[in-house]
């Protein structure tokens, strides 16, 4: 925008009125053929360069505010989202977390950005594969893990394990390539997937004990 300012706004006018005053000059006449048509001219192609100007910076300003909208309603989705949402950069630096992952995972947001993620909820025992998967990316440019629904586990900030749905993204700022990682807290669901196994090995178990009970009856 700056260098069409300059070449609308000061190169060409400039060397429109510094050739009105050469050319007669150099042709040794007293001014030029059309003296009111040039300065018409002169003017009106610099009222209609401040149009274009004025033009331009309205649709920045709008492209600026529809942006910051979008920017706005991005936040708002992510800070009343159920999962934890967490971005971070292709070195594995946290960029964003919001308000979910404060909830699930105890670091608060100014705590976690700008850290190693694995330094806050990856297991010691991932830890090396989880710095292996973003080396390769980086060479290759894809992933094994990722736009897959994975269960993991991760670790909060006072030490305990929980386990923990996971979706990872890629996507673009500009030319770098970040990652967004939504996380769900599934420790209720997995209490209910393992009461229910629980329940049918006892109903399993006693479907044997009466089965057998039956057999040894008859005998």
């Amino acid at each position: 925008m700056h260098a069409s300012a300059m070449m609308y706004l000061f190169a060409i006018p400039f060397g429109f009125a510094l050739a009105n005053y050469l050319v007669p000059l150099m042709v040794g006449a007293p001014d030029m053929a059309f003296p009111r048509l040039s300065a018409l001219s002169y003017w009106l192609f610099l009222f209609g360069g401040l149009i274009m100007f004025c033009e331009v910076i309205t649709a920045q300003v709008i492209a600026d505010r529809e942006l910051e909208k979008s920017r706005n309603l991005a936040r708002s989705i992510l800070s009343t989202s159920l999962d934890a949402v967490v971005s971070m950069d292709g070195d594995g630096i946290v960029t964003d977390w919001n308000e979910r992952a404060e909830k699930i995972f105890g670091y608060a947001h100014d705590e976690a950005v700008g850290e190693f993620l694995h330094h806050l909820i990856v297991p010691e025992r991932f830890r090396g594969a989880h710095v292996r998967g973003l080396a390769k990316f980086r060479e290759a440019g894809h992933g094994h893990v990722l736009n897959k629904l994975l269960r993991l586990e991760a670790c909060c900030k006072d030490g305990s394990t929980i386990p923990v749905e996971v979706s990872i993204a890629p996507y673009q700022v500009g030319e770098e390539t970040r990652f967004a990682a939504f996380l769900r807290d599934i420790r209720q669901q997995v209490m209910r997937e393992t009461e229910l196994r629980q329940s049918r090995e006892s109903l399993a178990e006693a479907q044997r004990y009466w089965i057998s009970s039956a057999v040894a009856f008859t005998l």
